[in-house]
């Protein structure tokens, strides 16, 4: 047998579903990873990425330009995948969502969720070896969190590494502390990975650069090792740290740039190191070389790779960014005279990270020894940064601490390394503790000063003067409140949401204003200046100040009175204004209503009719096998009952409608002040008070074709009607349908038999659906034509009673033996299976008394052509 696919299960069928994936793609002009084979990319003719696309056994993830969506849906079509997942899904084993500005957010907080602490009793001594069952769990949390870790979480890249150290040969502290990294990790489950859209160039060839972050601790952890099968804590070793970015040409020269997150690492140094250059250097290694494949891959999506010479064409395609917080490294890097160094082996790695310093665009690598100087700014492929500590990301990699600084980076996809103000004067706070001369600590005042004005004059472009500027002690400051000046006020921190303290600071009430002097006032005694006017002057009067048509000095507006006043005159010209509570419209909406009420119910009846076609359709299927089955086997008989509740979480709840209030009058299409006969007949009044009539009220629909162009036209425009319209049923034919809708299963297969014509047509067109149907379910398209098998017969048989026994005589006049005849009996019943060429149908036979199955005795006559069986009974 020869299988045309993979198969699932298979050793190779893996493999060879990834050969025929890599073919395809390569069809479609998908460029090939060299460097990361399960990548795929696609360019455009001016070298832009168009799509990417990486497969993981047989998941797919992708992610393209709506113009390259064609590709996509032909491979989906081809090797017909399963379910597309897009925006929002899981994808081997973690949560990517995609939002609306095309920000991607990676996470893993369901497999977070489920990593189970270790039971350890208390009474046990932190001191005491681990148990099998302790290294079972230990190694089964190691590799859950190590997961997680690799995914989306560098955060817990340090305690990962110390619980696979401890793993196999820990002790009960050990344990404990792996509790309190679970707890940590279930503590911060929302935590992972951002990829905000827009921030780094894809378009434009060698615009990304791959950024290195190293950091070490040095000789601050210990490693177990086995010795002549005797464990040992060997300590003083280091644990390194390192992260590969990808990101923009910001961080080349200035101090904060955009980074996404690639690849990370935090894991023991294996040889001793006697210095923390030796730790760093070792450390910034390893990251070196991983930014070097990574750049490999970035230039190969772009098809600027040559594999001959890998290194010199993805160093001047994709630049590289070192940042390292040791300074001793730095310098010694950057420092045209290569310094001896009495270990050999940091001597190679620092050799061999200065020729990549000195090398040029173009060039494998570069010649310290001959070139005095590194090469120009245009011509440099690598650069090595000094950072501070306070501001070194991969530091929670290396130790247990907060990582505030890398999670805020990640989150918000900055990376910001300008050296704090508090960290430069601790640090020259330090060098002048260990001078300790007179000199410089009379330096220091001066070198403070200086760096304060500097860091004003740069965020605030504010320039002061150095003369004017004193150091105080105590920061206290005094501001006013509470009656003065004279309560001095700690400095206290702003929390992070907040500019200041005005909310939590008591507001002294203002003073109340004193009334303005008066410049000129009469004294003269017993002298009151009289009123203006006289006091009730309105009230008192004979007659009214204005007459009944009012002041006539204003001027009355155009829309004075009218409701829909506040609508412009030109949308009004365009617009046709109907009231809701006029009868004509209710009239209309009540007609509607009905034809909508009469289509949902024969909606749901062709719905109820047509919803259960498979199933009709599965009925009236003949088994395949029924032909197979031996004579007198009963079929097996399917469930009565369908337990499916899914098919109500289909039910649309009604609306509810909208309760219209309830007025006496009404407005006409041509804005006219209507009442219902029912108002008018009450006897109310003619004119009333217009009240204002919000927008809300009315129905606005503009006009597009000038009025009345149908009703002047020469010829009818449909003299037979429409022939796009379809047509229209009889009223009779949907009363029936109606009464159908109406009706129980039960009562509708009664009235299947006393049926009327329409209603034969009917159900005529419903039967050709479903021999449609069953047509189509049983010939499948795919499927070569087979020629029609001869109908197989049933075998001629006898069964007589003997003395002790039973006869059975089967005539099979095709065979010649009893080869490929297969007899089973019991004691009930008898079973013969013939082969192909005899052309019978199996054959079961019930006997009539019980049988001594172990001693039948069969034969065949070449004569007669029949097989005798003898079966004792009991």
């Amino acid at each position: 047998m020869l299988a045309r696919a993979p198969i699932y299960g298979s050793t190779d069928g893996g493999r060879r579903f990834w050969k025929r994936l890599r073919n395809y793609l390569k069809g479609k002009g998908l460029r090939e990873n060299r460097i990361y084979r399960a990548l795929y990319s696609f360019t455009d003719a001016d070298g832009v990425v168009q799509l990417l696309l990486t497969s993981h056994v047989d998941d797919l993830l992708w992610a393209c330009d709506p113009s390259c969506d064609w590709i996509m849906d032909d491979l989906i079509k081809t090797f017909k995948c399963g379910t597309t997942e897009v925006g929002n899904f899981r994808y081997c084993g973690k949560e990517i969502t995609q939002d609306e500005d095309f920000t991607i957010r990676v996470s893993c907080a369901d497999t977070t969720r489920n990593v189970s602490k270790i039971f350890v009793d208390k009474r046990r001594h932190p001191g005491d070896p681990l148990t099998d069952s302790d290294r079972t769990q230990m190694k089964s949390v190691a590799g859950s969190l190590a997961w997680v870790c690799r995914q989306c979480r560098p955060d817990l890249s340090y305690r990962v590494s110390r619980i696979q150290s401890a793993s196999s040969n820990g002790t009960v502290a050990d344990i404990r502390e792996a509790n309190k990294a679970v707890e940590y990790a279930i503590g911060t489950y929302d935590r992972g990975l951002v990829f905000k859209s827009g921030l780094l160039d894809w378009k434009t060839p060698g615009a990304l650069m791959s950024l290195v972050v190293t950091d070490a601790s040095h000789a601050n952890e210990s490693e177990e090792m086995i010795i002549n099968e005797m464990t040992s804590i060997e300590g003083h070793r280091s644990q390194g740290a390192r992260m590969v970015f990808l990101t923009d040409g910001a961080l080349w020269t200035g101090d904060k740039g955009s980074i996404h997150p690639i690849l990370w690492a935090s894991n023991l140094v294996r040889r001793v190191c006697r210095s923390t250059i030796q730790a760093e250097a070792y450390t910034l290694q390893a990251g070196v070389e991983d930014g070097d494949v990574l750049r490999a891959a970035i230039t190969d999506i772009f098809g600027c790779l040559d594999m001959k010479r890998w290194e010199a064409t993805s160093a001047k395609f994709v630049k590289q960014i070192w940042m390292t917080d040791c300074k001793s490294l730095e310098t010694t890097l950057s420092n045209p005279k290569c310094n001896k160094h009495s270990d050999k082996r940091l001597s190679i790695e620092i050799a061999s990270l200065r020729q990549e310093l000195w090398r040029k665009a173009g060039e494998k690598a570069g010649d310290p020894f001959y070139d005095d100087y590194k090469p120009a700014d245009d011509q440099l492929t690598d650069i090595v940064r000094w950072i501070d500590t306070d501001v070194m990301i991969a530091d929670p990699m290396t130790k247990v601490m907060e990582p505030t600084k890398l999670v805020e980076a990640l989150k918000t996809n900055t990376l910001d390394v300008e050296q704090p103000l508090e960290s430069v004067v601790k640090k020259r706070a330090k060098q002048l503790q260990r001078r300790s001369t007179k000199k410089e600590e009379e330096s220091f005042r001066p070198f403070v000063i200086g760096l304060t004005l500097k860091r004003i004059e740069e965020s605030l472009n504010v320039k002061l003067v150095a003369s004017s500027i004193k150091l105080i002690k105590e920061f206290r400051y005094k501001d006013g409140e509470d009656g003065g000046n004279s309560v001095p006020r700690e400095f206290r921190e702003l929390p992070d949401d907040q500019d200041c303290f005005d909310e939590e600071l008591p507001r002294a009430e203002p003073p109340s204003e004193a009334p303005p002097a008066v410049l000129i006032e009469d004294i003269t005694p017993g002298y009151s200046k009289p009123p203006v006017l006289k006091k009730g002057f309105l009230k008192s009067g004979k007659a009214d100040l204005y007459g009944p048509e009012g002041s006539k000095e204003g001027v009355l507006p155009e829309n004075a009175g009218d409701p829909l006043g506040y609508i412009p005159k030109g949308l009004r010209k365009q617009c046709k204004i109907v009231d809701t509570g006029s009868p004509e419209y209710q009239a209309q909406q009540k007609e509607r209503e009905a034809a909508e009420e009469n289509n949902r119910m024969q909606q749901e009846f062709r719905d109820s009719i047509l919803g259960d076609l498979d199933k009709w359709t599965k009925k009236a299927e003949k088994d395949r096998w029924e032909a197979d089955l031996p004579d007198g086997t009963e079929p097996t008989s399917t469930a009565k009952y369908n337990n499916d509740y899914s098919r109500f979480d289909s039910i649309v709840e009604e609306p509810e409608k909208q309760e219209l209030e309830k007025r006496d009058y009404y407005f006409d299409q041509k804005d006219t002040l209507r009442r219902p006969p029912e108002a008018a007949r009450r006897g109310r009044p003619a004119s009333v008070a217009l009240p204002y009539l919000p927008l809300w009220w009315c129905t606005v629909s503009v006009k597009v074709l000038q009025k009345g162009f149908l009703e002047n036209a020469k010829k009818a425009l449909y003299p037979k009607g429409s022939e796009q319209a379809p047509a229209a049923p009889k009223a009779s034919k949907l009363e029936d349908i109606e009464q159908l809708a109406k009706l129980s299963e039960g009562e509708l297969m009664e009235r299947i038999a006393d049926m009327s014509p329409d209603e034969k047509s009917m159900m005529d067109d419903l039967r050709s659906l479903i021999e449609n149907k069953v047509t189509a379910a049983t010939a499948s398209p795919s499927e070569p034509s087979r020629p029609k098998e001869p109908e197989r017969q049933a075998a001629d048989h006898s069964l007589t009673e003997g003395e002790g026994s039973l006869l059975l005589a089967i005539s099979v006049p095709e065979l010649d033996s009893m080869k490929g005849v297969d007899l089973d009996v019991t004691k009930e019943a008898a079973t013969v299976v013939f082969p192909a060429s005899a052309n019978l149908r199996p054959l079961q036979v019930k006997l009539p008394k019980a049988v001594l199955p172990s001693q039948v005795r069969a034969k065949f006559s070449r004569k007669t052509h029949q097989i005798n069986v003898t079966m004792p009974t009991e």
